[in-house]
């Protein structure tokens, strides 16, 4: 059995986890994937001990609804069809046990719903099995967001985790969070959540047309039609699939929140439309004699439409070899080319290309932004 990158699938057992010491040993070599989710209807029953519970974070927060709008939102997609997954493990007595949050059922999961009986837990609860803390053991916890689009989970010799992503094919905001706990510590309490802060690890662009605002009044419209993307040279330009370090070892030491890509497929051949959006009704944008302006925004509907007419990327260098090609409703089937000038495209970074269209030219500006910020903090005029 293959996955979609034409590798071999792990298959993933799952076991229990057991308080009982003398089981442990019998689990280190078993990897377990547990998850937050939010299909579970059956509620857990919980035992008197020290419950591992969650409070999960954003940061770095879009505007939108694939891409996450504050903690709220993330809570609101884990509680209708999203899911939270955690890669765990720890090392009690200089051994290391993957399968912290196992279950042999494989249906381990905390779901969110914000009611009297998961108050304490903030909202995060387990489905039928939860999970307790081993005082003692020193634990790490590697989450990630959706669920459903991060497969085969490995590791490296500069990575504990490490993922293989088709970025054109899931436009979804990837999310990760590392997160360590030391139980031995004087500061630690059971009683504390572990936090996951999410982070994005992707970079967001979206492409807005209007009439080139020269100075001239007049009134003008037109409807944008179809967009894309594509490579001017080969083995250059934009790639979509890449593999993913999430925390990296520097002289032995983990940085958690390492976020480092690389291609590992060809980069797409030369006048092959990447992100390809059509809208056979056209987006129509105009302007005015009296300074009225009506922009489109490609990507704002069909797939693309919940991402509030942004694409995601895998962060990368674009050196000057990637067009942008549309189509307008006045000239029916005539393909238009420009180039996007170079540009490094940085994880948890939104880009917004103002597209303008002049008699004679096109001009191509750009504003780079955090991920939470609606206005630009960078201005480049191309």
């Amino acid at each position: 059995m293959v996955d979609e990158y034409g590798l071999p699938i792990t298959l993933i057992m799952k076991f229990t986890l057991s308080k009982q010491r003398f089981l442990l040993a019998a689990m280190l070599q078993v990897m377990v994937i547990a998850f937050i989710s939010c299909d579970d209807d059956n509620s857990p029953q919980y035992e008197s001990g020290n419950l591992i519970s969650w409070d999960v974070v954003t940061t770095n927060i879009p505007v939108g609804r694939a891409l996450i709008d504050k903690n709220e939102e993330l809570d609101l997609a884990c509680s209708t069809g999203k899911s939270i997954g955690i890669k765990s493990s720890y090392i009690l007595d200089g051994k290391v046990t993957h399968n912290v949050l196992g279950n042999p059922d494989g249906d381990v999961s905390l779901t969110y719903s914000k009611t009297p009986t998961t108050e304490h837990l903030n909202g995060w609860s387990y489905g039928k099995t939860a999970a307790y803390w081993e005082i003692g053991a020193k634990y790490t916890f590697n989450a990630y967001y959706p669920m459903d689009k991060v497969h085969n989970i490995t590791s490296s010799s500069t990575s504990p985790f490490v993922i293989k992503y088709n970025c054109e094919h899931n436009q979804e905001d990837l999310m990760m969070a590392y997160s360590d706990v030391n139980t031995l510590l004087p500061s630690f309490s059971p009683k504390m959540p572990v936090t996951l802060a999410m982070r994005h690890v992707l970079s967001a662009i979206e492409f807005k047309f209007s009439f080139n605002d020269s100075g001239i009044a007049y009134d003008d419209s037109d409807a944008l039609t179809a967009f894309w993307l594509e490579n001017s040279v080969s083995d250059s330009g934009l790639y979509t699939i890449g593999e993913l370090e999430f925390g990296k070892y520097v002289n032995g030491i983990l940085d958690g929140d390492s976020i480092s890509w690389t291609n590992i497929a060809n980069t797409v051949a030369p006048n092959t439309k990447i992100y390809l959006w059509e809208d056979s009704e056209g987006v129509e944008f105009s302007s005015k004699a009296d300074g009225t302006t009506t922009y489109a925004y490609a990507y704002s509907s069909g797939r693309y439409a919940e991402n509030d007419s942004f694409i995601f990327v895998i962060p990368q260098h674009n050196n000057g070899t990637i067009n942008f090609c549309f189509k307008l409703q006045s000239s029916g089937n005539q393909t238009y080319r420009a180039t996007l000038p170079s540009c490094t495209y940085l994880p948890g970074k939104r880009y917004h290309y103002d597209i303008r269209l002049g008699k004679p030219n096109i001009d191509v500006k750009l504003t780079i932004a955090d991920w939470n910020r609606l206005n630009s903090s960078v201005h480049i005029p191309i």
